[in-house]
């Protein structure tokens, strides 16, 4: 048997390689390792059972910078995560002295994205399972907002945007902003959000709502928020967390899990902008109709009250009228009574004239009768007569005082 030096051994192979796999070809692999190196990415390659993590394949490979330079215009350089499943167009080389080698020429950024949407349902379902699912859709934002904890890169593309548009709106509302730090993109993106997450909460009373805002990127960039780790700490969540991580179309698991999902970090801001305005339009149409209803009220009031004074004088016009009626009818009665009363007094004063006249002892006198009187008191009989004292008799024309000597009584 001949008896081959390692490098005979290696050209042999080369040899073999390069007859059997003269044209590129389409390869599926686990991205294991990645480096970057002068532009160059120095990447190592597995295939593993997928029920287990044991590895069946290993490979290196590499993208030269050249062919970087004319992928990365359509291709997210987060496609070469560690873990990511690729789909690659390769050239199958070999080198006598550094052995099997895979030049990358193309990544078909679909498969991966289809893993990762597929890796995106099994989360989903997962949460649903568990009953965590949307959990923090039920949350209740205040009427107002004024505290906002925000969790972002403090580097972040969007977070000045974002700042800008909340702090200098137009209707001048105020709001506290409290930042709160953590990786946006990479593998660490998870864990730090659900860090910051966990301090918003233990200070939760200080905060009426959450945000994690980022700016835009590539459709790779959402696989960082495709977290069952931020999806569960979101379900027990008390406040309302809004996201706003810069994608248009696709929506990570994060997205689905939040309170509200918006495009942008300042879509977030306008969104409690616009939330506040509601309120106070809210506000401002209540105490409108409040106003009209006090106006109308005020108005039926004034009319009843015009209408109350019309009645009222007219009512005191006729009731004045009825009185003076009266009052003429009372005065005429009065005046009658009173005249009839007169006249009747004027009568009996005439019969009492006539009746004194009559018992005038002067007109008696005038008659030839006269009077006799005894210590000032009239004799009316001879029983009344003191023998001891005078008696003086008045005639018409005087008196004449006399002694008793003797009476007698008529018979």
């Amino acid at each position: 048997m001949e008896t081959l030096s390692l490098s005979r051994l290696n050209e042999y192979l080369r040899r073999v390689i390069t007859i059997n796999f003269s044209e590129p070809l389409w390869i599926n692999a686990e991205l294991v390792q990645c480096n970057l190196n002068k532009g160059n990415y120095y990447i190592e390659l597995a295939e593993r059972e997928e029920s287990a993590s044991e590895i069946l394949a290993q490979s290196v490979a590499v993208i030269w910078k050249t062919t970087w330079n004319n992928l990365k215009a359509r291709i997210s350089p987060e496609i070469l995560r560690e873990g990511n499943k690729l789909r690659l167009k390769v050239h199958v080389e070999y080198h006598i002295r550094y052995g099997l080698k895979l030049n990358i020429i193309d990544i078909d950024e679909s498969y991966t994205i289809g893993v990762i949407v597929r890796q995106r349902q099994e989360i989903i379902s997962r949460l649903i399972t568990e009953k965590l699912w949307q959990r923090n859709k039920e949350s209740k934002i205040p009427v107002v907002v004024k505290r906002v904890a925000v969790i972002t890169s403090l580097t972040a593309a969007g977070k000045r945007d974002f700042e800008t548009h909340l702090l200098e709106n137009e209707y001048s509302y105020t709001f506290s902003i409290t930042y709160f730090k953590a990786t946006m993109q990479g593998n660490k993106t998870a864990s730090e959000i659900v860090r910051a997450l966990s301090l918003i909460c233990q200070r939760q009373d200080e905060f009426d709502c959450v945000a994690i805002i980022r700016g835009g990127g590539a459709k790779m960039d959402l696989i960082d928020f495709d977290s069952y780790d931020i999806a569960k700490k979101l379900a027990f969540t008390d406040l309302p967390v809004l996201t706003g991580i810069g994608h248009d179309q696709d929506e990570s698991v994060t997205d689905l899990s939040a309170y509200r999902q918006l495009k942008t970090p300042t879509a977030v801001a306008d969104y409690f902008i616009q939330h506040n305005l509601f309120f106070e339009s809210q506000m401002t149409e209540l105490y409108q109709k409040a106003l009209h209803l006090c106006n109308a009220r005020i108005h039926r009031n004034m009319v009843l009250l015009a209408n109350t004074r019309k009645n009222m004088v007219m009512s005191s016009t006729a009731w004045q009228q009825n009185k003076m009626t009266r009052l003429k009818n009372l005065t005429h009665r009065i005046q009658m009574s009173a005249q009839n009363w007169i006249q009747s007094k004027n009568l009996q004063l005439l019969n009492t004239s006539h009746l004194l006249e009559s018992y005038n002892p002067l007109l008696i006198l005038e008659k030839g009768y006269s009077m006799n009187f005894q210590n000032n008191r009239r004799i009316k009989s001879i029983e009344d007569i003191d023998f001891q004292k005078d008696l003086t008799t008045v005639l018409r024309d005087g008196m004449v005082i006399s002694k008793i000597e003797k009476t007698s009584k008529s018979s």
